[in-house]
C-alpha cells in the first residue's frame, strides 16, 4: 500500500513538472507591427515591433542581430548589442510636461482621399510651432488601444533619457520642435490610434507595412 502511494506521488510530481515545463515552452500570442523606418542620413530599414501586455521587443526579424526589450512594468529599456555583448539600460522616471515659452498649434483632421483601413477612416495629427511642422502623424483611430498604450510608455521612457541629458545639448539645438518632438515627447499621439505614417522634425520617418497577431517563442522576451 505504501509503495503504491509513493508511486502515485511520484507520478503526480512528475506530471506537475512536465506541465510546468510545457507551459514554459509554449508560444506566446503577440501583436506584431512591421514598419519601414528612416533616420536622417541612414538607409531605410524594416523593423518589427512585438507587443505583449508585459513587454515590447523591437528588432529587424533576424534573431542574431541586436534588439530592444522594454519591460512595461519596470519602465526599463534593455538595448542588447550581440557583437559587443553589452546591454544598455534606460530607466524611465516620472514624466512631467514642462511649461513652454511658446505655443504649439495642434490639429486633428480626417485625411481626405485616404482609403479606409480595417473599416476606419485614416486621420491625421499635426503639431506646429510658428508655422514650422514638428510632428505629422497619420493614424487608424482607436486601433490596438492597449498596444498603443505600451508604445506610449516606451516613448516616455526614451524621453526620460533625453531629459536627463538635456544639459549636454547645445542651446542652439533646443528649438521648439526639438523640445516637443525629442526632449519632452510624451507619445500622446498613441492615444489616438495606430500610426500608419509618421514624420518627425528631427529627420525620422516611419511607415506601417503590416500588422497581425501571431504566436512566437516566449524566449524572445528574455
Amino acid at each position: 500500500m505504501i509503495i503504491k502511494k509513493c508511486l502515485k506521488l511520484i507520478l503526480l510530481i512528475t506530471s506537475s513538472l512536465f506541465y510546468s515545463l510545457s507551459l514554459a515552452s509554449e508560444d506566446l500570442l503577440v501583436t506584431i507591427l512591421w514598419f519601414d523606418e528612416i533616420e536622417a542620413g541612414n538607409d531605410q530599414v524594416q523593423m518589427r515591433y512585438m507587443i505583449t501586455p508585459q513587454y515590447l521587443r523591437i528588432d529587424n526579424g533576424n534573431l542574431h542581430d541586436d534588439f530592444i526589450l522594454f519591460d512595461v512594468t519596470k519602465k526599463i529599456i534593455f538595448s542588447v548589442n550581440h557583437e559587443d555583448r553589452t546591454i544598455l539600460l534606460i530607466r524611465g522616471d516620472n514624466w512631467k510636461k514642462p511649461d513652454y515659452k511658446f505655443v504649439a498649434d495642434i490639429s486633428h483632421d480626417v485625411l481626405e482621399g485616404a482609403p479606409a483601413i480595417s473599416g476606419k477612416q485614416v486621420k491625421e495629427y499635426k503639431i506646429k510651432v510658428n508655422d514650422e511642422m514638428c510632428t505629422h502623424i497619420q493614424y487608424i483611430p482607436d486601433m490596438y488601444k492597449k498596444e498603443m498604450n505600451i508604445l506610449k510608455y516606451y516613448q516616455q521612457t526614451l524621453s526620460s533619457q533625453q531629459i536627463r541629458s538635456l544639459s549636454n545639448t547645445p542651446d542652439h539645438m533646443k528649438t521648439p520642435c526639438f523640445m516637443l518632438d525629442v526632449a519632452y515627447n510624451d507619445g500622446i499621439y498613441y492615444d489616438l490610434g495606430l500610426p500608419v505614417q509618421e514624420w518627425h522634425n528631427r529627420g525620422y520617418a516611419r511607415y506601417l507595412k503590416d500588422y497581425k497577431q501571431e504566436k512566437v517563442a516566449v524566449k524572445l522576451f528574455e
